[in-house]
C-alpha cells in the first residue's frame, strides 16, 4: 500500500512510556512522560504512517512486523514495534528506549 496509513497506539505502550519516564521533567532536565509524548511520539507516529513498508522487519517472515530505531528529541534511543492490523492500519504496540546520551 502507498500512501499514509492510520496509526493507533496500544494502551501498554503508555504503560511502558510511564515506566520509562518520571511525571515530572526532572530537576537535570530529563524528560517527563508529557514530554515525550509531545516532542518525541509524533514524529515516529508519522514515520509508522508514511513509511511502514520501508520500515525494518521486527521478525523475519513477518511483514506485518515492522520495527522504528530513531533518535529522539529528548530520549536518544528508541525501539518502537508496530503491526500491520487487518483493517491496514498501524498498531503501535512496543517501545524500548534507552535515556543514556551516548550511542
Amino acid at each position: 500500500m502507498s500512501g499514509r496509513r492510520p496509526v493507533r497506539v496500544d494502551p501498554r505502550l503508555f504503560d511502558q512510556i510511564d515506566d520509562l519516564l518520571a511525571s515530572e521533567r526532572g530537576v537535570d532536565g530529563a524528560p517527563s512522560t508529557t514530554d515525550f509524548l509531545v516532542l518525541d511520539l509524533p514524529p515516529i507516529i508519522e514515520e509508522f504512517a508514511a513509511r511502514f513498508d520501508r520500515l525494518r522487519l521486527a521478525v523475519d517472515g513477518r511483514p506485518d512486523y515492522r520495527v522504528l530505531l530513531v533518535a529522539g528529541r529528548l530520549v536518544p534511543r528508541i525501539q518502537v514495534i508496530g503491526h500491520l492490523e487487518p483493517d491496514g492500519s498501524i498498531l503501535l504496540m512496543d517501545l524500548q528506549a534507552d535515556l543514556e546520551a551516548d550511542w
